[in-house]
């Protein structure tokens, strides 16, 4: 499944919310139980990165949130 797709775009974004909802580690996404469960559920989506969830995929989670708050203020 390409990264730009639809749905591994709102894949990986669900995976941004869960993190950061639930305080989880980046390095959840290096636990082979948490790798195999994603593989079970969509064997065609490649887990991002520890590094990239932090450095681009949870920054970007964040600036949304804020600018849909701002909007609504």
């Amino acid at each position: 499944m390409p990264p730009e797709s639809k749905r591994a775009k709102l894949i990986t974004k669900a995976l941004a919310i869960f993190m950061c909802k639930g305080f989880q580690l980046y390095s959840v996404v290096d636990l082979k139980a948490f790798r195999y469960l994603f593989h079970v559920l969509e064997p065609r989506y490649q887990l991002p990165s520890r590094t990239t969830m932090s450095r681009s995929v949870t920054p970007k989670l964040y600036q949304d949130e804020k600018a849909a708050l701002l909007k609504a203020i």
